[in-house]
């Protein structure tokens, strides 16, 4: 993925080591990572690049305005909720925390949707995967806080 970023990893390290932090945030590099571990194994110096490229995206989740880091936060709280991506929940949610008027322009194309049965406005109620979802992330923050 490093091909669709601004700065390549490597870039990017070396810019935070020269105290650059907003412009690495600012690229938004941090949410091309795939976590795939790839760049990781072969770094020649050892780096963890996934582990890097996962604490830019938490720095980035505190700040606030960042329209990245609202989505992000929005996909996991429905799919914590919901027990997986409800899609209604998700733009209607992402466009009230980031611009509610945006959702004007997006109108003529979520009605398109809506008629050729692309989507559903009625499967708004948590499933029961929603409990297994939410036990998942539970676990996952036990041992963020482990680590």
């Amino acid at each position: 993925m490093s091909a669709r970023m601004r700065y390549t990893p490597r870039r990017l390290v070396e810019m935070m080591r020269a105290g650059m932090e907003r412009e690495v945030l600012a690229s938004g590099a941090q949410w091309y990572c795939a976590t795939c571990y790839s760049c990781a194994v072969r770094c020649p110096r050892g780096i963890n690049v996934t582990n890097v490229m996962g604490a830019l995206k938490r720095m980035t989740l505190q700040r606030s305005g960042d329209r990245a880091a609202a989505f992000y936060r929005t996909f996991g709280w429905v799919t914590r909720t919901f027990g997986r991506l409800q899609e209604v929940a998700l733009m209607g949610l992402y466009m009230v925390r980031t611009n509610p008027f945006a959702a004007f322009g997006y109108a003529p194309f979520g009605v398109k949707l809506f008629l050729r049965g692309r989507l559903n406005v009625l499967d708004v109620f948590p499933k029961r995967s929603a409990r297994e979802v939410a036990t998942l992330w539970r676990k996952a923050k036990e041992l963020e806080g482990a680590s």
